[in-house]
């Protein structure tokens, strides 16, 4: 396996482990009214202040279609590919739960 498909596998592993697990916190959210605290996933924290109530709309409707299971895949879906970015690096810096890959096993 090249090196580029291990950086890609452990990505991929990452955002899985993530997607399946994240954590819901306080996110400030800012409004026409001014700022308030919502429960959102940990990653909300990668966008802007003003882009995170347009976001967490989107999010709350696919959370009521999909539940807590499909809904980071189907929101990752639905948001602009800048977004996408923003989201896939925040995950990539604060997120380190998963179970890691180990490269180095043979399997018969």
């Amino acid at each position: 396996m090249t090196e580029n498909m291990k950086t890609a596998a452990i990505a991929i592993n990452k955002w899985f482990y993530y997607s399946m697990n994240y954590k819901v916190v306080n996110v400030e959210v800012t409004t026409f009214e001014g700022s308030e605290k919502k429960l959102l996933p940990d990653c909300f924290n990668a966008f802007p202040k003003h882009l995170r109530a347009h976001l967490a709309k989107k999010w709350d409707a696919i959370y009521g279609l999909y539940g807590s299971r499909a809904v980071l895949m189907t929101f990752y879906g639905e948001i602009s590919t800048e977004y996408r970015i923003m989201l896939i690096e925040w995950v990539m810096q604060n997120y380190n739960d998963e179970q890691k890959i180990n490269f180095n096993t043979e399997e018969d």
